[in-house]
């Protein structure tokens, strides 16, 4: 009677068969799905703040590459004009072939607008690419004081350096330059000077800003906007652009997020999960989060450029919102395991229990009413 007890039809081990099928079941498919969830959530959490990094990296180091593939092309063209002039192939006392060299080097480097060559008494030979009037002009600056001092502060020198930055009113568009020193058997004999408009660089922030999101920028000094998407059309409608200012201030400009990217509002603690070989600051605006992330270029010009983009940390984190879908989705399908498991374990139980008291009337002796078991 002990042992036919034990193998009731009902339970085994005080459990019924049906809820023991169910049970070991639903075991099983909650473990595989936890040990899913407990595995992959911080991966792939991981891998998206990862990739965030990775993003703001490669925006900041193509816009680098971009300034340097923008701006040193005009540096190499003065040198290539002074190479030649050294080596007896140019003759910068012949206008006319000065002339034709100028004009060559503007269809060699398209990034430059003009290129001159100063001589010792300040006459001026300028090659134009946007003026078809007036394509070559020779002009006498000897009464520019400005230009004077330039000449004595390159007299002396022998390498290539970027100058200030200069406004053309009649284009409406800034330019920065580079001037190399021209030296004939040792003495200073003039002065190669070629201008980059930094419209350009403007134009290629829109594309940078449509591929990667985010809003690029391009700052000279902490205070001075080099290049901004709405730079690239005519900078006449910013009124502190001029002659003594040819570049807006970054307070005045029509970026009121930008201009707080000295903000003293941080957010340190969301600073220091960005790359370390960049600069990031992470400032309070309007109830918002920025993140600024850039570099410094010391090669150009007299102030550092600051090359970088702006992002809102909740457009940054829209991927990372998006992980908290996943322990959603475990639970559903934690939620379908179990109602599946609970339909086999009732489906694979009714066998079983066939089986069970047809063992429990055999041992009873009761042939009669034992069921013939079907197979399958």
């Amino acid at each position: 009677m002990g042992e036919s007890n034990m193998w009731s039809a009902r339970e085994v081990g005080g459990i019924s068969i049906s809820l023991a099928l169910t049970l070991c079941l639903a075991a099983l498919v909650a473990g595989v799905v936890l040990l899913l969830l407990v595995t992959s959530y911080p991966i792939a959490h991981r891998n998206t703040l990862e990739l965030l990094r990775q993003k703001t990296n490669v925006i900041t180091k193509s816009l680098s590459a971009r300034v340097r593939s923008h701006l040193d092309p005009a540096k190499t063209q003065v040198e290539h004009l002074d190479r030649l002039a050294a080596e007896g192939l140019l003759d910068i006392s012949d206008r006319n072939k000065l002339s034709l060299a100028l004009s060559a080097a503007l269809s060699a480097t398209p990034q430059i607008s003009v290129v001159s060559f100063v001589s010792p008494d300040l006459e001026v030979l300028r090659a134009f690419r946007n003026r078809p009037d007036e394509r070559v002009t020779l002009s006498d600056w000897s009464d520019d004081p400005g230009m004077r001092t330039t000449m004595l502060q390159h007299a002396a020198l022998h390498e290539a350096s970027w100058g200030s930055f200069f406004f053309a009113e009649p284009v409406g568009e800034t330019f920065i330059n580079v001037r190399k020193p021209v030296r004939h058997d040792g003495h200073f004999s003039g002065l190669l000077i070629a201008g980059v408009s930094i419209a350009a660089l403007s134009e290629f922030l829109i594309e940078l800003g449509d591929e990667y999101g985010g809003h690029p920028f391009v700052l000279y000094g902490e205070d001075l906007v080099m290049a901004h998407p709405v730079m690239a059309t005519d900078l006449r409608h910013y009124p502190d652009v001029s002659d003594l200012q040819p570049l807006p201030s970054l307070y005045r400009f029509g970026d009121p997020v930008l201009s707080e990217i000295w903000s003293q509002k941080r957010n340190r603690d969301l600073e220091e999960g960005f790359p370390k070989a960049l600069q990031v600051r992470a400032v309070e605006y309007l109830g918002k989060t920025y993140v600024f992330v850039f570099e410094y270029l010391f090669d150009y010009a007299e102030r550092p450029l600051i090359i970088g983009s702006y992002q809102s940390f909740e457009d940054l984190s829209a991927e990372i919102d998006r992980l908290r879908l996943i322990p959603i989705i475990g639970l559903a399908v934690l939620v379908c395991g179990l109602v599946v498991t609970l339909i086999l374990g009732r489906a694979l139980s009714r066998p079983i229990r066939g089986i069970v008291n047809a063992s429990a009337r055999i041992r009873g002796l009761d042939i009669d009413g034992a069921r013939r078991i079907r197979p399958g």
